[in-house]
C-alpha cells in the first residue's frame, strides 16, 4: 500500500497579496514565516518513526524552498528529491498579477461558476486540465513503486489548488465543492492508495507542526487588512 502525504508548499509573497491573482507565479519566494513553517515541518518529520521512501516537490521557487527547508531539518538529503513541472499549481494564464477584484467581477464570477470544472482563464488550465495533469504524474512515477505486503511512504510538496483538483478526482467530489477546501500552507493531507484503484482517505489539513509564531494567515483576515488599506 502507498501512503501519499501531500503537503502544500510555505507561506509566500503570494500568499499575503491575496488581493492578486497568484496562479502558478513559479518565481515567488517564501516569506520569513513562510521559512519558519517549512522549518517547523521539518522539525515534525524528524520526530516521527515514518521512513520517506519517496520525495517529490513542484519546481516552483516557493515549493522547491519548502521541500530544501524541510529536509535540512528532517536531516534528509535534497539531492534525492524529484523535482517536477508535472506537480504546479493551477495556471492562471494571463490573469497572474492581475488585481483579484479587476478580473472576478459579478459577471465573470457567474460565468466562472456556471461550470468552474471546466472554465480556465485565457492560456490558463482548468480545474480538469490540472486534476488529470497530477494523477497521470502519480500514474507514472508514484504507482509502479507499489509492492506486494510492502508500505511506501511518498511526501510530496505542491500547491493548494492542485491538491484540492486531484482530491476531487480521488473522492469523485462535486467541482463546486474544490475551492472551499481549507488547506494552511504547509498542511499534511494523507491519502493510502492500494492498486488497481483503492482509495483511503486519512486527514486533510493537518497543522499540528505550527506554533503561534507560525499560524497560517487565512483569506479572511487578508481581506480585512487589505480593505483596511484602502
Amino acid at each position: 500500500m502507498i501512503h501519499l502525504y501531500f503537503v502544500r508548499h510555505a507561506e509566500s509573497l503570494s500568499n499575503i497579496n491575496h488581493h492578486l491573482i497568484g496562479g502558478r507565479s513559479n518565481h515567488i519566494p517564501l516569506t520569513d514565516k513562510g521559512r519558519r513553517q517549512a522549518k517547523k515541518l521539518g522539525e515534525r518529520l524528524k520526530k516521527t518513526t515514518i521512513n520517506l521512501d519517496f520525495i517529490a516537490t513542484s519546481s516552483a521557487v516557493r515549493a522547491c524552498d519548502t521541500a530544501k527547508i524541510v529536509c535540512e531539518h528532517a536531516n534528509i538529503d535534497f539531492e534525492k528529491v524529484i523535482v517536477s513541472d508535472d506537480i504546479q499549481e493551477l495556471s492562471q494564464g494571463e490573469w497572474e498579477g492581475k488585481v483579484r477584484k479587476e478580473i472576478y467581477t459579478p459577471e465573470m464570477l457567474n460565468s466562472i461558476n456556471q461550470n468552474n470544472w471546466l472554465h480556465k482563464a485565457p492560456n490558463g488550465e482548468s480545474q480538469k486540465e490540472v486534476e488529470e495533469r497530477m494523477f497521470e504524474w502519480l500514474e507514472q512515477h508514484v504507482f509502479p513503486l507499489q509492492k506486494p505486503n510492502k508500505k511506501l511512504h511518498c511526501l510530496i510538496v505542491t500547491h493548494g489548488n492542485a491538491i484540492r483538483c486531484l482530491f476531487r478526482k480521488i473522492m469523485q467530489s462535486a467541482s463546486s465543492m474544490t475551492h472551499k477546501i481549507k488547506l494552511d500552507n504547509t498542511s499534511i493531507t494523507k491519502f493510502r492508495y492500494n492498486a488497481p484503484n483503492e482509495w483511503f482517505f486519512d486527514y486533510l489539513n493537518d497543522t499540528e507542526h505550527l506554533d503561534k509564531d507560525t499560524t497560517p494567515l487565512h483569506v479572511d483576515n487578508l481581506n480585512k487588512k487589505h480593505l483596511q488599506n484602502k
